[in-house]
């Protein structure tokens, strides 16, 4: 078996199955392969090692150490991937490469192509070892020399792409680079000759100001003199002739948390409307400063400008959407789709992510609801935060013909929102805005925008006036806050992050009763605090149940509320008539509601109606392609259909896009029991025992694979952990009579299956359908449980 550790961009070893966990990848270990990796087939001496990696210790305890690590490397690696070369230790080529062993090869045979396509980020981005100054200080010097190699690297690939007269192309490659160092006078330069050479000539302009917008702000000083000349020389020079769209698509501006990779997003978002003709924006006035207005309350400036961000989120829908129906139009209804990448969150002090995110969510709610047009779900979406991605591969992965991206940023009591609206045909942007306001003014201009550009789309889109009628004015603006935070905290999908985010919810609703997407959200935090078994079903879901039904009361049109009651149907209640009731009242408010597809999947499969669960979870993908659980949870349906090895089949492809998501490794886990590979079942939830800081979920699955495989000294051990917890937790009744049913203890397997449904375990909705339960059907305390479900 071949390995590869990847360095550009974090830090993972991989092996041709996936990801390699265990002792190979303790961060220490992870170091010594990485010192390694970048020294290639010369080495390193085993006394630089040992004053990189243990610094603190004494001579034979570091060469200790040393040896160590070493053994238990080529232990898990299967034998001979570090060897000896005197003194010195190396990677072995045959057994694991790097991509940044292949990214120097590319750079030093001058394949610029390749190098580019290689780099994947910064080097080890998010890696340290804390006790060691000098390998974070070899980190950081490697670090930017790949970063320089990479940055040489588009400039030569810009140059190659001039010559051979690609100047989208080398388009592409100058953005790259103006993205690498915003701040470089002379790679703004070369972005801006590029977009002129390509007919972009307003684009460049607007970079020059946004390049001398960021030198100001973040270095304080004035901007190189030679980008305002040539911006002035631009701006007087007759028009240019536009390259061809179809040559070869502009890459996209990637929104990145990391300073050196967020900047083309405020770079892009800056960048003016193409040179084709557009709607004349001339009548709309420039806004101007808004006098605080009488009564308003300055005690909480920064709370309020949540209530600006709304309006300033329709009004960038609104004009997107407006500015939009010039392309959509001419290309037909089919073409009105988009994404709304996540909002970078560019704020000098950084922690406003949650509201960064909850913008991005509140533009794909209010989208959503514009008729006839088709918005990609927040989950594929989000996916690509954080991550540098091309628009054609955005369009592609996601099916849509438009990308919305911005950033939003705040200094003191001043907030600036950037948005654009991004072709994925040509890789262009034809509308853009910028919005600079005081916090504390916040309130007083949401309305005048959202009237205003109301009566710019009207003539465009009729329909969508309504749809996205402003409703800041009855939000309070402390709920509001205290809502985003929720909504950031509940999609962490922690026990930790749940509890908070059914607290800050909680707050929200108590400040603002009458507030139906607060009661929704706190609905949806304790239905998934009581699946996940963060806490007691019968303390979870009636809650759950509770904030649903107020949320309805308040707006009967919304559809997660609905979603919710029919889960807390069909996982507490065991009340399946009722729950696809529910789901099918969810749907039809919100057809493209992709969790109310994929929850209503789980009830068919609980049913064992599996033809209409697939169909149901290959909806659910399809509207959220990119979904980790609406992906893993059709590999579930295959499971309990008793189709392991599509299970997991379809469970590689979930781990294919997300190889750390623990979920999948537990059930794929679990399918290698049918097929009788307990090893590979074992070491599978092996790793998330260890990654998950042995959770209660990942040690009873652990315990019935034990038991399955008949170790049973192994799976007692492991349940006598879990019970031990009882007294200081919840522990999932339900999964511990898995494994007594695994050890063929039948007695105390119904005790425990009895005791989970006192408890109302969700897991009961299952009981039919589940291949770790099959010996004990037929018994009659298994069949009086059976019957207290309402199928």
């Amino acid at each position: 078996m071949s390995f590869r550790l990847k360095m550009l961009g974090g830090a993972m070893l991989m092996s041709d199955d996936g990801p390699v966990t265990g002792r190979a990848t303790q961060r220490r270990r992870i170091a010594l392969l990485a010192l390694l990796g970048a020294a290639g087939e010369r080495g390193v001496s085993r006394d630089r090692l040992m004053a990189l990696l243990w610094p603190e210790a004494d001579a034979d305890r570091a060469r200790h150490l040393l040896s160590d690590s070493a053994y238990r490397v080529n232990q898990a690696l299967g034998g001979d991937a570090i060897i000896a070369i005197g003194d010195a230790l190396a990677l072995n080529a045959e057994r694991v490469t790097t991509d940044l062993g292949d990214f120097d090869s590319a750079d030093a045979a001058d394949d610029w192509e390749a190098a580019v396509a290689l780099y994947g980020g910064p080097l080890l981005d998010g890696f340290h070892v804390s006790d060691s100054a000098e390998l974070e200080r070899w980190i950081e010097s490697e670090r930017v020399r790949v970063a320089g190699r990479y940055a040489r690297a588009l400039e030569q690939l810009a140059d190659d792409r001039e010559r051979s007269g690609d100047v989208l192309g080398a388009v592409d490659a100058a953005r790259a680079l103006a993205a690498q160092d915003p701040l470089s006078a002379r790679y703004a330069l070369r972005y801006m000759r590029a977009l002129d050479a390509a007919g972009e000539r307003a684009s460049a302009v607007r970079h020059a100001r946004v390049y001398a917008a960021l030198v100001e702000q973040d270095l304080g000083v004035e901007p190189d003199a030679a980008v305002a000349a040539l911006a002035e020389r631009l701006s007087s020079a007759p028009p240019a002739e536009r390259a061809p769209a179809s040559v070869v698509p502009a890459v996209a501006v990637a929104v990145d948390s990391r300073p050196a990779s967020v900047v083309p997003a405020v770079a892009a978002a800056n960048d003016s409307k193409r040179a084709s003709p557009a709607p004349d924006e001339s009548s709309l006035p420039a806004p101007e400063g808004i006098r605080t207005p009488r009564g308003s309350d300055s005690r909480f400036p920064i709370r309020s400008h949540h209530l600006l961000i709304v309006a300033l989120v329709l009004a960038v829908i609104l004009l997107a959407v407006w500015a939009g129906t010039r392309a959509w139009g001419a290309a037909g209804d089919a073409s009105r789709t988009i994404a709304v990448l996540p909002f970078a969150d560019l704020s000098p002090q950084g922690g406003h992510a949650y509201l960064s995110d909850g913008i991005t969510e509140e533009l794909i709610a209010t989208l959503s609801r514009v008729p006839g047009l088709r918005v990609a779900a927040r989950t594929s979406s989000f996916a690509f935060k954080d991550k540098p991605a091309d628009v054609r591969e955005v369009g592609a992965r996601l099916g849509v013909e438009t990308v919305l991206e911005g950033s939003v940023r705040t200094s003191g009591n001043a907030l600036r929102v950037t948005a654009q609206l991004v072709s994925v045909r040509d890789g262009y942007p034809f509308w853009s805005e910028t919005y600079e306001r005081r916090l504390d003014d916040a309130f007083a201009i949401q309305d005048e925008i959202a009237r205003q550009i109301v009566g710019r789309l009207r003539p465009a889109v009729p329909e969508a006036a309504a749809a996205v009628a402003p409703p800041a004015e009855s939000i309070d603006p402390e709920a509001y806050d205290l809502y985003l935070k929720g909504r950031y905290a509940w999609h962490q999908r922690t026990r930790a992050g749940l509890l908070q985010a059914a607290r800050l919810m909680e707050d929200a609703v108590s400040r603002a009763p009458r507030y139906a997407r607060g009661l929704a959200g706190l609905g949806e935090a304790y239905a998934v605090l009581g699946f996940y078994d963060y806490l007691p079903p019968a303390e979870a879901f009636p809650k759950a149940a509770e904030a649903a039904g107020r949320a309805l009361a308040l707006d009967s049109g919304l559809a997660s509320p609905h979603a919710t009651l029919a889960y807390v149907a069909l996982y507490h209640d065991w009340d399946f008539v009722t729950s696809e009731r529910e789901f099918q009242r969810a749907i039809a408010n919100d057809s493209g509601y992709s969790t109310a597809h994929q929850w209503y999947g789980n009830l068919l499969t609980a049913a064992g109606r599996f033809d209409e669960a697939e169909r149901a979870m290959r909806r659910a993908m399809e509207l959220d392609p990119l979904s980790l659980i609406a992906n893993a949870a059709l590999g579930w349906v295959h499971y309990y259909a008793g189709e392991p090895r599509r299970a997991i089949a379809q469970l590689d492809r979930t781990l294919e896009l997300d190889p750390r998501f623990e979920l999948a490794q537990l059930w794929k886990g679990q399918a290698y029991l049918l097929i009788a590979r307990h090893d590979s079942g074992r070491a599978l939830i092996e790793g998330v025992v260890r990654s998950s800081g042995r959770s209660t979920l990942a040690l009873t699955a652990l315990a019935y694979v034990h038991a399955a495989a008949g170790d049973v000294r192994e799976a007692r051990e492991l349940l006598a952990e879990v019970e031990a917890r009882a007294g200081a937790d919840y522990v999932p009744s339900y999964e511990i009579a898995r494994v007594y049913a695994a050890l063929d203890d039948r007695d105390r397997a119904l005790d425990w299956l009895e005791r989970a449904a006192r408890e109302r375990s969700h897991s009961i909705a299952f009981l039919t359908v589940d291949p770790a339960l099959a010996p004990l059907r037929g018994d009659p305390r298994f069949e009086a449980l059976v019957r207290l479900r309402r199928p």
